[in-house]
């Protein structure tokens, strides 16, 4: 009876923290939901970073650098954003279709025209971060001129 109790008890310990993350993960795609309808119409230049539920650490990284070019380089200026999309989410499926998104990817995108970042930023997120910053910068810096 009382390794029954211990049982439960074990079960109950395991069990409640994984609700708790299960929780956390529907918030925040409730967050990341439909992300072109967050976009304000004024973006010219969209930083797209897409993931899917599950990230590397690779991934994490990338999406760090990305944002960070972005919040030091862009975020006062209404004609950039940066969107995280998490294109498992059926709400996304369009977007991630119109870039051929199958796994974690980075994209800089206009109207018009898109680069694919995603070599670049796998190749030296962890290795060379201040190089893949520095794409980001320059490919949003050429979409801003060329609009």
């Amino acid at each position: 009876m009382i390794w029954i109790k211990k049982i439960l008890i074990s079960l109950a310990i395991l069990l409640i923290p994984m609700a708790m993350m299960n929780c956390k993960k529907n918030e925040k795609q409730a967050n990341t939901a439909s992300v072109e309808t967050q976009v304000s119409d004024k973006s010219k230049v969209k930083i797209y970073y897409f993931h899917g539920k599950q990230r590397c650490k690779t991934c994490v990284t990338i999406q760090k650098i990305a944002e960070e070019a972005f919040k030091e380089n862009f975020a006062e200026n209404n004609e950039v954003a940066f969107i995280e999309v998490d294109f498992s989410d059926r709400a996304n499926t369009v977007l991630a279709d119109k870039y051929e998104i199958s796994f974690s990817s980075l994209v800089i995108a206009t109207a018009t025209d898109h680069i694919d970042l995603t070599e670049l930023a796998f190749s030296n997120a962890l290795s060379n971060p201040d190089l893949l910053k520095q794409k980001v910068i320059e490919n949003t810096n050429k979409y801003l001129k060329q609009n």
